[in-house]
């Protein structure tokens, strides 16, 4: 494990469909250090306002956080959340994109990324704002996936199919 390079897969997708829940189940499965999604710590102890400073200093933990899990000894890292996120973020509230997100993004973080379809069942928290355009978000996100040239899969299948879903496409690009 130690010195051996490690991998890191992005979990990502709209609102509600299921990423925290999906990377708790994938560090658990394959022992992998988890990249918690930094905007809920924030928020833990901010109001939440949205506003394009906030939103850019969410990324940068983001990336601290991503950073400092490299640092261990896992050879696997599941991110809870990504930078491709926060630029959607950014985009649906009309706001740019920092240099350094699209700097970062372009660096190809991620070995591979599960993007989640929206088909769960919409569940309310404080910080989830978009019920009615989950949809058109995964688009979105699917269509900023290809642009970057990243290598993922959707995860649309649901209950515990989702789950066995995304361990098949893991173990098939990685035989772990």
């Amino acid at each position: 494990m130690e010195g051996e390079p490690k991998l890191k897969i992005a979990i990502t997708g709209p609102e509600s469909s299921g990423k925290s829940v999906l990377s708790e189940f994938l560090a658990d499965n394959f022992d992998a250090r988890l990249v918690k999604e930094y905007a809920r710590s924030y928020y833990d102890k901010h109001e939440y306002t949205n506003s394009q400073e906030e939103i850019i200093t969410i990324a940068e933990g983001q990336i601290r956080a991503e950073r400092e899990a490299a640092k261990g000894d896992a050879s696997l890292i599941i991110c809870d959340s990504d930078l491709v996120n926060i630029k959607i973020w950014l985009e649906y509230y009309g706001y740019s994109t920092p240099k350094f997100i699209l700097d970062y993004l372009a660096s190809k973080p991620y070995d591979f990324c599960l993007l989640l379809y929206p088909n769960t069942p919409w569940v309310a928290d404080p910080l989830r704002r978009n019920p009615n355009d989950r949809v058109a978000l995964y688009t979105q996100f699917q269509r900023e996936l290809q642009r970057l040239k990243y290598s993922f899969e959707t995860v649309d299948e649901l209950g515990e199919l989702r789950f066995q879903q995304a361990l098949q496409f893991i173990n098939e690009k990685f035989k772990l």
